[in-house]
This record gives C-alpha cells, structure tokens and sequence, in this order.
C-alpha cells in the first residue's frame, strides 16, 4: 500500500524485500529505497527523458548507507545521462554518462564521464 503526497505514491515492500520503498508521481519513479546486501541505497530521479515508448531516467543520484546507523558508506554520486533513439523502431541507447561523486571521509570526489561514439544498429 502507499501513501499519497505532494512527490506522488510511496509504495512499502513486505516479505523478502521487506524494508524496501519505491515513491512513483506519475508514471515515474521518483525514489527507490533497497536493501542491498548488507547496505542501504537510496536512488533518487531528477528528471527523465521521454521516448514515446516509456521514459528512461536522464539525471539521478545514489547514496549508500549503513541500514544500522544510516552513516553514509560513500560519497552521494549524481548521474547525468544522454539517450539517443537508433532508428524509427523505438530502440533508445546510452550516449553519455556523467557521473560526479561528492567527497566523502579519505575518499575524494570526482568525475567520470563515458561516451560512446558512432552508435548504429546491428545488421540483421
């Protein structure tokens, strides 16, 4: 069940995945909060790039946490994404991603950045 608000539908997960939360405005998901082997991630969408088929995340940030004290395990890294469309059959792929890492303890922050060049479908 979830409850409704101003940043949408928060929606609880019971059973194996008990803990874990998904917050959905719209048809986006806003926010996921997951347990994840032994530590916590908080992923929270920024904005979104529509593809006329559904929507893929355009900037995002992460956060990874200690489920017992909820201690920071990191630096808070925000992704930044460039989706293409390959041809007329919907088909969308990752151009660029940024990803800039706050500094967090001994751990300096950053950037790293990833682009793929002359994208083209395979043949058939």
């Amino acid at each position: 069940a979830g409850d409704t608000d101003a940043v949408g539908t928060e929606v609880i997960v019971g059973g194996k995945n008990a803990g874990d939360r998904y917050r959905i405005k719209g048809d986006v998901v806003t926010m996921v909060h997951r347990h994840i082997h032994g530590t916590v991630v908080t992923i929270f969408t920024n904005s979104v790039t529509h593809t006329g088929h559904g929507y893929l995340s355009r900037s995002y940030s992460s956060q990874y946490a200690d489920p017992a004290t909820g201690a920071a395990r990191g630096g808070r890294s925000l992704f930044t994404d460039t989706f293409v469309p390959l041809g007329d059959d919907g088909v969308w792929v990752l151009q660029e991603r940024l990803i800039d890492t706050d500094a967090c303890a001994e751990q300096p922050g950053g950037r790293q950045e990833f682009r793929f060049e002359d994208l083209a479908p395979l043949a058939a």
